[in-house]
Protein backbone atom coordinates (compact mmCIF):
# COMPACT_ATOMS: atom_id res chain seq x y z
CA UNK A 1 0.00 0.00 0.00
CA UNK A 2 1.35 3.42 -0.96
CA UNK A 3 1.86 6.06 1.69
CA UNK A 4 -0.92 8.69 1.47
CA UNK A 5 0.36 11.76 -0.31
CA UNK A 6 0.82 14.88 1.88
CA UNK A 7 -1.23 16.79 -0.69
CA UNK A 8 -4.40 15.25 0.76
CA UNK A 9 -3.79 17.01 4.05
CA UNK A 10 -2.98 20.30 2.31
CA UNK A 11 -6.21 20.23 0.30
CA UNK A 12 -8.25 19.20 3.34
CA UNK A 13 -6.96 22.28 5.18
CA UNK A 14 -7.75 24.45 2.16
CA UNK A 15 -11.28 23.02 2.01
CA UNK A 16 -11.93 24.00 5.62
CA UNK A 17 -10.72 27.53 4.92
CA UNK A 18 -12.64 28.30 1.74
CA UNK A 19 -15.85 26.29 2.22
CA UNK A 20 -17.72 29.09 4.07
CA UNK A 21 -17.02 31.57 1.25
CA UNK A 22 -17.95 29.01 -1.41
CA UNK A 23 -21.26 28.28 0.33
CA UNK A 24 -21.97 32.01 0.70
CA UNK A 25 -21.30 32.58 -3.00
CA UNK A 26 -23.46 29.58 -3.93
CA UNK A 27 -26.28 31.04 -1.83
CA UNK A 28 -26.07 34.18 -3.97
CA UNK A 29 -26.29 32.02 -7.12
CA UNK A 30 -29.42 30.36 -5.71
CA UNK A 31 -31.04 33.75 -5.10
CA UNK A 32 -30.07 34.92 -8.60
CA UNK A 33 -31.94 32.17 -10.46
CA UNK A 34 -34.65 34.65 -11.49
CA UNK A 35 -31.94 36.55 -13.40
CA UNK A 36 -29.83 34.17 -15.55
CA UNK A 37 -27.24 36.85 -16.37
CA UNK A 38 -26.66 37.52 -12.67
CA UNK A 39 -26.47 33.80 -11.93
CA UNK A 40 -23.80 33.41 -14.61
CA UNK A 41 -21.89 36.42 -13.27
CA UNK A 42 -21.82 34.98 -9.75
CA UNK A 43 -20.89 31.52 -11.04
CA UNK A 44 -17.90 33.09 -12.80
CA UNK A 45 -16.98 34.80 -9.52
CA UNK A 46 -17.14 31.44 -7.76
CA UNK A 47 -14.82 29.90 -10.39
CA UNK A 48 -12.37 32.77 -9.84
CA UNK A 49 -12.45 32.37 -6.05
CA UNK A 50 -11.68 28.66 -6.28
CA UNK A 51 -9.01 29.10 -8.96
CA UNK A 52 -7.18 31.73 -6.92
CA UNK A 53 -7.28 29.55 -3.79
CA UNK A 54 -5.85 26.57 -5.68
CA UNK A 55 -3.11 28.67 -7.29
CA UNK A 56 -2.06 29.88 -3.86
CA UNK A 57 -2.24 26.46 -2.19
CA UNK A 58 -1.20 23.66 -4.54
CA UNK A 59 2.52 22.95 -4.22
CA UNK A 60 3.95 23.56 -7.69
CA UNK A 61 7.14 21.45 -7.44
CA UNK A 62 7.91 22.85 -10.90
CA UNK A 63 4.49 21.59 -12.06
CA UNK A 64 2.35 24.14 -13.92
CA UNK A 65 -1.37 24.24 -13.13
CA UNK A 66 -3.42 23.56 -16.27
CA UNK A 67 -7.10 24.47 -16.14
CA UNK A 68 -9.53 22.00 -17.69
CA UNK A 69 -10.48 24.40 -20.50
CA UNK A 70 -6.86 25.06 -21.49
CA UNK A 71 -4.89 23.04 -24.09
CA UNK A 72 -2.96 20.06 -22.73
CA UNK A 73 0.76 20.83 -22.33
CA UNK A 74 3.16 19.43 -24.89
CA UNK A 75 6.43 20.58 -23.32
CA UNK A 76 6.06 19.11 -19.79
CA UNK A 77 4.95 15.72 -18.39
CA UNK A 78 4.55 16.72 -14.72
CA UNK A 79 1.66 19.11 -14.10
CA UNK A 80 -1.66 19.67 -12.37
CA UNK A 81 -4.96 19.33 -14.21
CA UNK A 82 -7.58 21.38 -12.38
CA UNK A 83 -11.29 21.99 -12.90
CA UNK A 84 -12.40 24.66 -10.40
CA UNK A 85 -16.05 23.68 -10.87
CA UNK A 86 -16.70 20.23 -12.28
CA UNK A 87 -20.38 20.14 -13.23
CA UNK A 88 -20.51 23.87 -13.83
CA UNK A 89 -24.00 23.81 -15.37
CA UNK A 90 -25.28 22.27 -12.17
CA UNK A 91 -23.67 25.08 -10.16
CA UNK A 92 -25.02 27.70 -12.58
CA UNK A 93 -28.56 26.40 -12.03
CA UNK A 94 -28.07 26.08 -8.25
CA UNK A 95 -28.01 22.27 -8.25
CA UNK A 96 -25.88 20.45 -5.71
CA UNK A 97 -24.07 17.98 -8.03
CA UNK A 98 -20.75 19.75 -8.58
CA UNK A 99 -17.30 19.80 -7.07
CA UNK A 100 -13.65 20.81 -7.39
CA UNK A 101 -11.43 18.34 -9.23
CA UNK A 102 -7.63 18.13 -9.16
CA UNK A 103 -5.43 15.57 -10.88
CA UNK A 104 -1.67 15.33 -10.50
CA UNK A 105 0.17 14.08 -13.57
CA UNK A 106 3.65 12.55 -13.33
CA UNK A 107 5.57 11.51 -16.44
CA UNK A 108 2.31 11.98 -18.34
CA UNK A 109 0.41 9.52 -16.11
CA UNK A 110 -2.37 10.33 -13.62
CA UNK A 111 -0.88 9.65 -10.17
CA UNK A 112 -3.41 11.06 -7.73
CA UNK A 113 -6.71 12.87 -7.78
CA UNK A 114 -8.97 14.77 -5.41
CA UNK A 115 -12.64 15.56 -5.89
CA UNK A 116 -14.11 17.85 -3.24
CA UNK A 117 -17.80 18.74 -2.89
CA UNK A 118 -17.95 21.88 -0.71
CA UNK A 119 -21.73 21.89 -0.24
CA UNK A 120 -21.60 18.53 1.54
CA UNK A 121 -17.98 18.78 2.74
CA UNK A 122 -17.23 15.47 1.02
CA UNK A 123 -13.75 14.65 -0.23
CA UNK A 124 -12.86 11.74 -2.48
CA UNK A 125 -9.18 10.95 -2.93
CA UNK A 126 -7.48 8.43 -5.17
CA UNK A 127 -3.81 7.53 -5.42
CA UNK A 128 -2.24 5.07 -7.84
CA UNK A 129 -1.44 1.91 -5.90
CA UNK A 130 -3.42 2.98 -2.82
CA UNK A 131 -7.03 2.80 -4.03
CA UNK A 132 -9.87 5.31 -3.95
CA UNK A 133 -11.22 6.54 -0.62
CA UNK A 134 -14.05 8.66 0.68
CA UNK A 135 -15.04 7.85 4.27
CA UNK A 136 -13.89 4.32 3.47
CA UNK A 137 -12.14 2.55 0.62
CA UNK A 138 -14.29 2.37 -2.51
CA UNK A 139 -14.96 -0.90 -4.33
CA UNK A 140 -17.06 -1.52 -7.42
CA UNK A 141 -20.22 -3.61 -7.07
CA UNK A 142 -20.14 -7.31 -7.88
CA UNK A 143 -23.23 -7.40 -10.12
CA UNK A 144 -22.90 -9.95 -12.95
CA UNK A 145 -25.84 -9.02 -15.21
CA UNK A 146 -26.98 -5.73 -16.70
CA UNK A 147 -30.64 -6.40 -15.89
CA UNK A 148 -31.99 -4.12 -13.15
CA UNK A 149 -28.63 -2.33 -12.88
CA UNK A 150 -28.10 1.43 -12.73
CA UNK A 151 -26.86 3.02 -15.97
CA UNK A 152 -25.37 6.51 -15.73
CA UNK A 153 -25.80 8.59 -18.89
CA UNK A 154 -23.70 11.33 -20.55
CA UNK A 155 -23.98 15.03 -19.79
CA UNK A 156 -25.45 16.04 -23.15
CA UNK A 157 -29.01 14.97 -23.83
CA UNK A 158 -28.36 15.15 -27.58
CA UNK A 159 -25.66 12.47 -27.19
CA UNK A 160 -28.08 10.27 -25.27
CA UNK A 161 -30.55 10.64 -28.15
CA UNK A 162 -27.99 10.28 -30.97
CA UNK A 163 -26.51 7.06 -29.57
CA UNK A 164 -29.90 5.71 -28.47
CA UNK A 165 -28.67 5.13 -24.94
CA UNK A 166 -32.11 5.17 -23.34
CA UNK A 167 -33.09 2.39 -25.74
CA UNK A 168 -29.89 0.54 -24.83
CA UNK A 169 -30.76 0.76 -21.16
CA UNK A 170 -34.34 -0.34 -21.80
CA UNK A 171 -33.09 -3.34 -23.80
CA UNK A 172 -31.43 -4.62 -20.64
CA UNK A 173 -34.16 -3.39 -18.25
CA UNK A 174 -31.70 -1.00 -16.62
CA UNK A 175 -32.52 2.04 -14.52
CA UNK A 176 -31.02 5.29 -15.86
CA UNK A 177 -29.84 8.57 -14.37
CA UNK A 178 -27.99 11.65 -15.63
CA UNK A 179 -26.03 13.83 -13.20
CA UNK A 180 -24.17 16.07 -15.70
CA UNK A 181 -21.06 15.40 -13.61
CA UNK A 182 -18.82 12.62 -15.07
CA UNK A 183 -16.39 12.42 -12.13
CA UNK A 184 -19.28 12.13 -9.69
CA UNK A 185 -20.64 9.33 -11.88
CA UNK A 186 -17.23 7.65 -11.73
CA UNK A 187 -17.36 7.88 -7.93
CA UNK A 188 -20.70 6.07 -7.96
CA UNK A 189 -19.24 3.27 -10.08
CA UNK A 190 -16.17 3.12 -7.83
CA UNK A 191 -18.32 3.03 -4.71
CA UNK A 192 -20.75 0.39 -5.99
CA UNK A 193 -23.89 2.57 -5.94
CA UNK A 194 -24.19 2.45 -9.75
CA UNK A 195 -23.21 -0.23 -12.24
CA UNK A 196 -22.31 1.22 -15.65
CA UNK A 197 -21.27 4.71 -16.71
CA UNK A 198 -21.42 5.71 -20.38
CA UNK A 199 -19.82 9.08 -21.07
CA UNK A 200 -19.30 11.28 -24.13
CA UNK A 201 -17.69 14.65 -24.81
CA UNK A 202 -15.10 14.17 -22.09
CA UNK A 203 -12.25 16.56 -21.32
CA UNK A 204 -8.83 15.09 -20.46
CA UNK A 205 -9.31 15.55 -16.71
CA UNK A 206 -12.69 13.80 -16.80
CA UNK A 207 -11.37 10.82 -18.77
CA UNK A 208 -8.13 10.40 -16.82
CA UNK A 209 -9.74 10.93 -13.40
CA UNK A 210 -12.47 8.38 -14.17
CA UNK A 211 -9.91 5.85 -15.38
CA UNK A 212 -7.74 6.20 -12.27
CA UNK A 213 -10.62 6.16 -9.79
CA UNK A 214 -12.53 3.20 -11.20
CA UNK A 215 -9.43 1.09 -11.78
CA UNK A 216 -8.19 1.77 -8.24
CA UNK A 217 -11.59 0.51 -7.04
CA UNK A 218 -11.31 -2.78 -8.91
CA UNK A 219 -13.25 -1.78 -12.03
CA UNK A 220 -12.57 -1.55 -15.74
CA UNK A 221 -12.57 1.51 -18.03
CA UNK A 222 -12.10 1.83 -21.78
CA UNK A 223 -13.32 3.83 -24.72
CA UNK A 224 -16.37 2.56 -26.61
CA UNK A 225 -14.17 0.33 -28.79
CA UNK A 226 -12.48 -1.28 -25.80
CA UNK A 227 -9.22 0.65 -26.14
CA UNK A 228 -7.34 2.07 -23.10
CA UNK A 229 -8.28 5.53 -21.89
CA UNK A 230 -5.90 8.38 -22.73
CA UNK A 231 -6.03 12.17 -22.51
CA UNK A 232 -7.67 12.21 -25.95
CA UNK A 233 -10.47 9.80 -25.04
CA UNK A 234 -13.88 11.46 -25.34
CA UNK A 235 -16.19 8.45 -24.89
CA UNK A 236 -15.83 5.79 -22.23
CA UNK A 237 -17.44 2.85 -20.49
CA UNK A 238 -16.79 2.28 -16.77
CA UNK A 239 -18.06 -0.72 -14.79
CA UNK A 240 -16.88 -3.86 -13.03
CA UNK A 241 -15.06 -6.39 -15.22
CA UNK A 242 -18.14 -8.48 -16.04
CA UNK A 243 -20.51 -5.61 -16.83
CA UNK A 244 -17.84 -3.72 -18.74
CA UNK A 245 -17.57 -6.59 -21.22
CA UNK A 246 -21.32 -7.02 -21.48
CA UNK A 247 -21.92 -3.31 -22.12
CA UNK A 248 -19.13 -3.08 -24.71
CA UNK A 249 -20.63 -6.05 -26.56
CA UNK A 250 -24.09 -4.49 -26.47
CA UNK A 251 -22.82 -1.07 -27.59
CA UNK A 252 -20.98 -2.48 -30.58
CA UNK A 253 -23.64 -4.98 -31.62
CA UNK A 254 -26.06 -2.29 -32.76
Amino acid sequence: MAKPHPLFGIVNKLALEISPEIRRQFGIIQQAQVNPAKAEEHTTSLVNIITKALQETLPTDHRPMILADQPMPTDVTDYWLVEPIHGIRNALHARDAWGISMLQMKDGVAELGIYYQPLTDTMLRVQRGDGAHAKHRLRVAGRKVLTDGMLLLPVKTEDVVEHKLMELGAKHSMHTRKSSCPIQDAAEIAGGTADVSLQTGLTPINALFTDLMVRESGGFVSDWQGKPVTATTTKLVAANSKLHGLMLKSLNAR
